[in-house]
């Protein structure tokens, strides 16, 4: 079901993958395989890199269905 109008805000969720530069991708993919299921709405990728340094947090929203 692609993003649209949120259903039920009660069931926004955000997940937090940290990683580095070189591993973020892997760590994210790994992570929507194991958070989505069918149904679910996802919303937000939003990747913050470390000002000093080569780490990076990635935050996931979705709607659980």
């Amino acid at each position: 079901m692609p993003a649209g109008n949120i259903t039920d805000p009660s069931k926004m969720t955000v997940v937090a993958v940290e990683g580095t530069m070189a591993d973020i991708h892997t760590l994210v993919q790994a992570s929507l395989r194991s958070s989505l299921a069918t149904g679910d709405s996802l919303y937000d990728l939003n990747f913050v890199r470390s000002v000093n340094g080569n780490k990076v947090i990635c935050y996931i929203m979705f709607e659980d269905q």
